[in-house]
């Protein structure tokens, strides 16, 4: 029947032909002249009517009938270089053709796309005429069911392209169905558009459409093209392990919405409220796919490209006050989630941000939520996998080391400290880390009570390290060093605990800034340069060992109740890793070890510290206690740590062994 109808067809055009087709050659002309218009259209007329003859008398084979109309409109009647008001001559007749009937083949949609791109614009207007009146169910299902796999992939590929590209004609999409048409298209099924026709797809809407698309509402048609890339992508539709092309998808889906958000943000009129909204909306739904639509084991996979892609379109955005933007809505989106595997998006953090300010904050961000969400490994092995996912650009670490400092960014110190811990060999280079660790804590600011649970981590160490020194290395340079360290440790820790700052002409005369400090962390500072002034009276002393000289308490200041619980007789350590024979303290106490001591006990008398009146008490007895020793620090900060920082996970690393 198709050879008759075929037949039928060429008679058609041999007889029209003349009246209605450009003539082509060298000597280009036109179909018509102006004088024979009204003529023309008429021919025109009679053309589109004999044409739905032979649609009637063959009905079942009406799609293949519009099939040759459309090649001949295709490569025939219109062209590059013909006039619009010939065009809409033809258009006027052919758009009341049974469009809905028409199911075009691979070859027609490529030929659709060749038109819309090198036709002028009156050829693209009736491309989405028509392509509003075809039947797309029964075009999909048709696909599925007689076409190979490959030849249904090139086809979502051209019908893909084809709604991407109609999408940016504003005018089809206010003044047609082509809105409605692409909200149905999000519910059909994309599993065999592949990667690559996806990301062409996504790269030219992208450079082509108005990036306010990417904040349009629900309810207008501007944004439903996005929908469609969306659900043509796999996301909330496809299972990530149905394909292995489905994460280079909603890569390119991510990465074209980024672009579009950074492209958006660098007018200064548009609303960044709406434009971080949408940032804050594409990183939950990437955390949802990774928790529930991820199989086991690629989540890590997953995460790292999802995050690879938002990376590498900020380090596009070159304006800084939408640069700003989106970072303070990253890093506060990182510290409200719950199920982000932070770790990759520090790895990748190093590997794809080219600022080094911006690299530093995601990883302080992405640390502080990791030890938040993941409590169960917060201890040595949380900071274990917080360092190996660390990586510290070579030619930028000593940027990102200032960076971490300036910014108060503690935890990234830390898991720096602990990375390099590793790879040093021998007291030297440990006592340069412990020098690093110092200078770290002095040179640090910290403005407000958010971050002075992250010095402790800093002071923590260092004490943990001065320990370890003084245990394996007893040299003469290394118990000077620890002294030294111990004396820089007291004085940063006496300015921690001012109630008001004492720097300064202001400070000098008590008119000093009050301290943004809380009061548990300044009496834990009071409590800590107390012990240690104690356990480092001087240059040239330091009290190792349980009931050794120089307490700030004198033997003969001891009351009854400290003489019958500690005999006058030698008392063998059993702490130490060799027996030593303790005697009561003898000689003069430190001043500066008394002055802080007798500080700490004044808070007694002072009502902003009435929280912690029992805490005083304690800890004043436990710094006048001879018996404690400097191998005692890192059990006395603990015991501060967890009776006055204890949901604070981070600080778990500090816990004595």
């Amino acid at each position: 029947m198709s050879v008759v109808v075929y037949d039928l067809w060429q008679e058609i055009t041999a007889l029209f032909g003349p009246w209605i087709k450009p003539l082509g050659g060298p000597q280009f002309s036109w179909p018509w002249i102006d004088s024979d218009g009204m003529y023309a259209l008429q021919m025109v007329q009679k053309f589109s009517k004999s044409v739905e003859v032979l649609i009637k008398h063959f009905p079942g084979q009406t799609s293949y009938t519009l099939a040759l109309l459309w090649s001949y409109y295709a490569t025939v009647l219109s062209s590059p270089k013909i006039p619009e008001h010939f065009l809409n001559s033809y258009h006027a007749q052919f758009t009341l053709l049974p469009w809905d009937k028409y199911i075009p083949t691979l070859e027609d949609f490529d030929l659709m796309l060749k038109v819309r791109e090198t036709h002028p614009p009156a050829s693209a207007s009736f491309i989405g005429r028509i392509v509003n009146l075809l039947p797309w169910q029964q075009i999909f299902k048709k696909a599925q069911s007689s076409q190979s796999p490959d030849s249904n992939c090139r086809l979502q590929r051209n019908i893909l392209c084809l709604f991407v590209q109609l999408s940016c004609d504003k005018f089809l999409l206010e003044f047609t169905n082509l809105a409605d048409l692409l909200e149905e298209a999000s519910t059909f099924s994309w599993d065999n558009l592949d990667a690559e026709g996806f990301s062409e797809a996504t790269k030219w809407y992208q450079t082509n459409c108005d990036p306010a698309n990417v904040v349009a509402d629900t309810s207008d048609p501007a944004g439903c093209m996005l929908r469609l890339l969306k659900s043509a992508a796999g996301f909330g539709t496809v299972a990530l392990s149905s394909s292995p092309e489905v994460v280079t998808k909603h890569c390119a889906y991510i990465h074209c919405l980024m672009l579009m958000l950074c492209e958006l943000a660098r007018c200064k009129e548009v609303d960044l409220t709406r434009v971080s909204a949408v940032f804050s909306a594409l990183l939950t739904e990437c955390e949802a796919v990774t928790v529930t639509g991820a199989p086991a084991g690629s989540h890590s996979y997953y995460t790292t490209r999802m995050w690879t892609e938002i990376f590498s379109a900020l380090n596009c955005c070159s304006v800084p006050w939408a640069t700003a933007a989106f970072f303070k809505t990253l890093q506060c989106w990182i510290m409200e989630s719950t199920n982000l595997l932070q770790l990759c998006a520090i790895a990748t953090a190093s590997a794809s941000l080219a600022d080094v300010g911006h690299m530093v904050a995601v990883t302080e961000a992405c640390l502080e939520s990791y030890f938040f969400t993941d409590r169960a490994s917060s201890d040595g092995a949380g900071w274990t996998n917080a360092a190996r996912a660390l990586v510290v650009p070579e030619l930028t670490r000593t940027d990102f080391i200032n960076s971490c400092v300036q910014d108060c960014c503690l935890l990234t110190l830390f898991a720096y400290s602990l990375q390099t811990l590793a790879d040093m060999q021998g007291l030297q280079q440990k006592m340069q880390l412990m020098d690093w660790l110092l200078y770290w804590l002095k040179n640090t600011n910290t403005s407000s009570s958010e971050n002075e649970a992250k010095l402790l981590l800093l002071i923590g160490k260092l004490l943990q390290l001065i320990d370890s020194q003084l245990y394996f290395g007893m040299e003469e340079n290394a118990r000077n060093h620890s002294v030294e360290l111990l004396q820089g440790i007291v004085q940063k820790l006496v300015v921690l605990g001012e109630d008001k700052a004492s720097a300064g002409l202001l400070g000098a005369i008590g008119l000093g800034r009050k301290s943004a400090h809380s009061i548990r962390f300044r009496f834990l500072c009071r409590a800590m340069a107390s012990f240690l002034a104690t356990q480092a009276p001087s240059y040239a002393q330091l009290r190792l060992q349980p009931g050794a000289p120089i307490s700030v308490i004198d033997s003969s200041q001891l009351g009854a109740s400290y003489k019958a619980a500690v005999p006058c007789t030698d008392i063998v350590s059993e702490s130490l890793p060799i027996q030593v024979i303790i005697t009561p303290p003898l000689g003069k106490p430190s001043d500066t070890a008394m002055q802080y001591l007798n500080q700490l006990k004044a808070l007694l008398k002072n009502r902003a510290y009435s929280t912690v009146h029992d805490d005083v008490v304690a800890a004043s007895a436990y710094i006048a206690n001879p018996q404690h020793c400097m191998k005692n620090a890192p059990q006395l900060l603990w015991k501060l740590i967890t009776e006055h920082f204890p949901n604070t996970y981070y600080l778990l690393v500090l816990k004595p062994s």
